[in-house]
């Protein structure tokens, strides 16, 4: 009877070993998972806010070179392959894509024009006043 009892406990003490191996393969799957997605959002968040700093920097310059400076800056076609909108409002500069929005400050106020979409936009500096208009 002796023997009968060892098998029966060394039974369930490998049973709880393959209990616990697959409990920690599903725990290793879900973590892998979930850390590749949470990597993705971090990419895409990256991008969008380097595409909002790039326009912001840019139109900075334009201001900070003097009357009659231009520079020609293309809008890309989507971000992240999403639509968005970029709309300037006082001095915050605003870019919308999905339900999200970006926001940064233009340490500048004179700011004439809007986006209106990708392309190719004039950005010229008349008289320390950024005008900003499309031209492709």
């Amino acid at each position: 009877m002796i023997s009968i009892r060892n098998e029966k406990g060394q039974v369930s003490i490998e049973f709880m070993f393959y209990i616990l191996a697959v409990i920690f393969a599903i725990s290793t799957y879900i973590l892998f998972f979930s850390l590749n997605a949470s990597n993705q959002s971090y990419i895409e968040e990256t991008s969008i806010n380097n595409e909002i700093y790039a326009l912001k920097s840019i139109i900075e310059y334009v201001y900070s070179q003097g009357d009659g400076f231009f520079i020609n800056y293309t809008l890309p076609e989507k971000i992240n392959n999403e639509n968005y909108t970029i709309t300037i409002i006082d001095n915050d500069l605003y870019l919308q894509i999905g339900n999200e929005t970006y926001i940064e400050s233009l340490l500048i106020n004179e700011i004439v024009g809007n986006f209106s979409g990708d392309g190719t936009y004039l950005l010229q500096n008349r008289e320390g006043v950024v005008y900003v208009e499309k031209v492709g």
